[in-house]
């Protein structure tokens, strides 16, 4: 049993379920490696570390990127096609829970970040949402 990768497993199901509940650490979703193009199953914990140290992989094969913004949303090479769709899917997915949140109703004795955020006037809009899960994630990880 590889000891690095079990500990980054168990450490990604305790944030997603600090942050979504724990009905959502198990969950699989879509990932496509940048460098390799292959498709896996991985949790969203798992996702958003990869998405993060893709954007490295991604910046170093499109060194426009950091020429002009404009070439941070196109999709120029493989590995920046691949990050996109993984990015798409990662929003997706959280955008599907915080809606199926807001259609069942806030509970007020939920304990996980999401449930929280959703109970603060400030936090309504979706994809800002989606930005500070995924902000607070990276930042839980690290």
């Amino acid at each position: 049993v590889d000891l690095n990768a079990f500990t980054c497993i168990l450490q990604a199901n305790i944030i997603v379920t600090l942050l979504l509940g724990g009905e959502h650490c198990y969950d699989q979703v879509d990932y496509q490696d940048v460098r390799t193009g292959e498709l896996s199953k991985v949790s969203v914990g798992i996702l958003i570390e990869r998405l993060v140290v893709d954007l490295v992989y991604r910046m170093s094969k499109n060194p426009l990127m950091a020429v002009h913004s404009y070439f941070c949303d196109a999709e120029i090479f493989a590995a920046d096609k691949y990050y996109c769709a993984n990015s798409r899917v990662c929003r997706d997915y959280l955008r599907k829970i915080i809606d199926d949140r807001k259609k069942q109703g806030i509970d007020a004795d939920a304990e996980d970040v999401l449930s929280l955020l959703l109970q603060d006037e400030n936090y309504q809009e979706t994809e800002d949402l989606i930005d500070d899960i995924i902000f607070l994630y990276i930042a839980g990880s690290k």
